[in-house]
């Protein structure tokens, strides 16, 4: 957490950082040392060293850089994304996939499950969570809309979170398929069934008004 403020004063320096890019330098310095450990941990798949180094390694280091990368769930979103999209935009990877960690965060909060998996809230039990929390990260308005309905300060948010928890518990029923995991499939299914049948008017139609 404190190697970007090491980069800017070490005298093994060969070359002295410019004020214009000490930042740039300084997050470059912080990729190739994410990089090199994990070279030290064992073989990756090229795939995985570009999702590592474009992704990943290129987060800000916070609670929520933090709470995705101990994610199988997300990380598997997240490779999935970079697969689809590429180098070029994996600004938009990693856009996603800090909405996702916030909201990871946020139903933690909610739930007093301060170490449950991002997997274990796409389920029917926690659906009514899921709507709190996005509406959460949403910020309710204190105005209304011409039609009376409550307005919301960041809309957009529940309309990408929306798409993206129906992404990812996807993805959680592709893994209970292949684990023959019939429980988490059931989980997930249901949890699919609970978004297509309630989201639209419980939450983003108030959100497109």
């Amino acid at each position: 957490h404190e190697l970007w403020r090491h980069c800017q004063h070490c005298t093994f320096r060969k070359t002295p950082l410019q004020k214009y890019s000490d930042k740039k330098q300084a997050k470059d310095c912080i990729v190739a040392s994410t990089m090199l450990l994990n070279g030290a941990t064992g073989v990756l798949d090229m795939d995985q060293v570009k999702f590592n180094e474009h992704v990943l390694n290129r987060m800000h280091s916070d609670e929520i850089s933090r709470t995705i990368k101990s994610d199988r769930l997300l990380i598997h979103f997240g490779k999935a994304q970079y697969a689809k999209l590429g180098s070029m935009r994996a600004g938009q990877v990693r856009e996603k996939l800090r909405l996702l960690g916030r909201t990871k965060l946020k139903l933690r909060s909610l739930t007093s499950k301060p170490s449950a998996e991002f997997g274990e809230f796409l389920s029917p039990q926690f659906f009514d969570d899921c709507i709190k929390g996005v509406k959460a990260l949403a910020e309710v308005s204190n105005q209304e809309s011409l039609s009376g309905t409550v307005m919301y300060q960041r809309p957009s948010i529940i309309l990408k979170v929306g798409q993206l928890l129906k992404r990812v518990a996807g993805i959680k029923r592709g893994f209970a398929i292949r684990k023959d995991d019939k429980s988490a499939k059931q989980e997930a299914s249901d949890f699919l069934e609970l978004h297509a049948s309630e989201w639209q008017d419980t939450v983003s139609g108030v959100a497109h008004q």
